[in-house]
């Protein structure tokens, strides 16, 4: 199976620190594709074009506006969401991220994190059964494929809210948060076939 490429989004205005965390990605042979956002609104631009498993956000974006960094969240329910700080931040605001990098983590450290949070390292071995529903399989099955919500909500005709609702389910079940990573999850079950994922 060829490696899984990890699509990671960097919310951050400063070139210097863009460039700095793509470098650190590029020097541990992080398999991913980068993308970068300056404000909210390329940051909503490319969670809509893109499947983004994970995005690093300076959490300064949110500082006055929590609610939107929730509804993001909810819109986007399979990408994971982590800050990163270096100025003094809200409790409340910090919890809102799966996990928070300090500006002075080392970059052992970093890697380290992001491929707990991706599942990089798990080789697709889920320890607990997954009990999915023959229409979450199926919605599965689309969505490793590289179909969009609103593709599989016509092609199952399903409204998008149900589609939503199932890749909720299939995520708490699964307790996989990334796409790649249930793409992986999907082959080692026998969901779908690794030939499905090369056409």
């Amino acid at each position: 199976m060829p490696p899984i490429e990890f699509k990671i989004l960097i919310l951050e205005n400063s070139i210097i620190i863009q460039k700095g965390i793509y470098r650190i990605f590029i020097e541990s042979g992080f398999n991913c594709s980068i993308f970068f956002a300056t404000n909210l609104d390329d940051l909503k631009h490319t969670l809509k074009s893109r499947e983004i498993d994970l995005v690093i956000s300076n959490v300064s974006f949110f500082f006055n506006d929590i609610n939107s960094l929730k509804l993001l969240k909810s819109h986007f329910p399979d990408t994971i969401w982590t800050g990163f700080q270096y100025s003094y931040s809200e409790n409340q605001l910090l919890q809102e991220f799966s996990y928070v990098f300090q500006i002075n983590d080392n970059q052992d450290t970093f890697i380290s994190k992001v491929k707990e949070l991706t599942q990089e390292d798990s080789n697709s071995d889920i320890a607990h059964t997954v009990n999915l529903t023959t229409r979450e399989v199926e919605v599965l099955k689309l969505l490793v494929v590289g179909f969009s919500n609103k593709e599989i909500a016509d092609k199952l005709n399903l409204s998008i809210h149900t589609v939503n609702t199932h890749r909720k389910n299939i995520t708490q079940k699964s307790g996989i948060k990334s796409l790649a990573a249930l793409i992986i999850f999907a082959v080692s079950k026998n969901y779908i076939h690794i030939d499905s994922l090369e056409s």
